[in-house]
């Protein structure tokens, strides 16, 4: 970031070896190349992002977004760049190296080791004063986002979207056929399972997906977020969770024999099933030929007897936000929050949010007219339900651990008896 008056440049050239890396160096060609002579009273902000090595797509809508907001600003230039993913990190390491971070730049939630690393280097800038006193734009952040982008308490980053969300999938018609209620507890979700057993109705399609819902409604957001970080799949948690998997298979007979896959979700979708687990919002099966999906719900999974967890938290995953450095923080603190805030806004997100099917961070989203009536329902439920999101075990798991499970859960069924 910089003032490039007349005065600023001399200082800029003067001071090079020592200067921030968000101040204009010469030798910076990418820089030079994108400020020339009628920027010279800009405050300059560099912008990194990151994406895959195909997502040139995603480039190109992200330099269009910056190039609007360049245009629309008079004193205020963003001069963006955009690295693939392993690139990026690289970056990254090298600026927390050089102590030259980029004025605003993409961040994943705590959960990423890299967010972490850069938290725990006091180079991110805490945006309390920032989102404090703009209580209206905070209050449109889903509480949840806000707090997943928090590191001991304070926000460092705007959030923008989940890249999915998993819920509970039921057939609408199924149900109120054989005048069961959505479940909202297990007890409910076992009644429900039984009844439609026993009158040849299959009732869930897709297995393995389930047993992170039910450690995390056993153990509750804390306990779950610990023993997930230690990546510790032997806790007694999970084998917990594993025991009640394996009542709800053998016991109930709930599922089919395949586990969560394209298969699982096609079959339920054509009315094969009661039940599924179902996450992300373009599926490309749901205007399948045969598709029943007007008659598809989706609601929280259910709570558990006795177990910590709660219905407001959700297995999925936020996405990325926008982050500015500590030192834009201390010198340009009012120009990079409202860039910020421009750059995360759902209404400046919706081509990509189109396309890649994520859902803004938002309460007051609004998905666009034209988008598919089923990714727009759930979009809209998503924004203005959806609080906590944890990871899936899948994050975790290693080969073999979910077969060893359900092997010591039919062991301790067996001794049971």
């Amino acid at each position: 970031m910089r003032r490039l008056g007349l005065l600023a440049l001399i200082t800029a050239v003067l001071v090079l070896t020592t200067a921030c890396g968000s101040m204009f160096r010469a030798e910076d060609p990418l820089m030079a190349s994108n400020v020339n002579d009628a920027d010279a009273d800009k405050l300059v902000l560099k912008v990194w992002n990151f994406g895959y090595p195909e997502d040139e797509e995603m480039r190109k809508i992200h330099q269009d977004i910056v190039d609007q907001y360049n245009k629309s600003h008079s004193y205020v230039k963003l001069v963006f760049e955009h690295y693939d993913l392993q690139a990026y990190y690289a970056k990254i390491d090298v600026a927390l190296a050089s102590n030259e971070m980029p004025d605003i730049f993409v961040m994943l939630d705590e959960w990423f080791p890299l967010s972490r690393k850069m938290l725990d280097a006091n180079v991110v800038g805490d945006l309390t004063e920032s989102l404090n006193a703009d209580a209206a734009f905070k209050s449109t952040i889903i509480p949840g986002a806000l707090e997943a982008f928090s590191y001991n308490g304070k926000p460092y980053s705007i959030p923008v979207f989940m890249t999915w969300v998993q819920e509970l999938g039921y057939n609408r018609e199924i149900l109120d056929d054989y005048g069961i209620a959505p479940p909202k507890t297990w007890d409910e979700l076992l009644a429900a399972v039984d009844k439609l057993y026993a009158t040849g109705v299959k009732p869930i399609e897709g297995e393995r997906d389930w047993l992170s819902y039910i450690a995390l409604r056993l153990g509750g957001d804390e306990r779950y977020k610990k023993v997930f970080a230690a990546g510790d799949m032997s806790d007694e948690l999970f084998q917990q969770a594993a025991d009640l998997m394996y009542e709800l298979r053998e016991k109930h007979h709930a599922f089919s024999k395949r586990e969560n896959n394209y298969a699982s979700t096609g079959l339920f979708l054509r009315g094969e099933a009661a039940f599924t687990m179902e996450r992300g919002v373009k599926n490309d099966l749901f205007n399948q030929p045969g598709s029943r999906i007007d008659e598809v719900e989706f609601i929280p999974f259910p709570t558990i007897e006795g177990g910590a967890g709660k219905r407001d938290t959700s297995i999925g995953a936020w996405g990325t936000g926008f982050a500015m450095s500590s030192e834009a923080a201390a010198t340009h603190r009012a120009e990079a929050y409202e860039a910020m805030k421009y750059l995360a806004s759902w209404k400046t997100q919706e081509p990509i949010t189109r396309i890649r099917g994520t859902i803004p961070a938002f309460r007051d989203f609004s998905a666009p007219e034209g988008e598919d009536k089923h990714v727009k329902m759930l979009k809209n439920r998503y924004a203005q339900q959806v609080n906590r999101l944890v990871p899936n075990l899948d994050d975790i798991m290693r080969d073999g651990d979910y077969d060893r499970l359900m092997s010591n859960a039919a062991a301790r069924a067996k001794t049971e008896r």
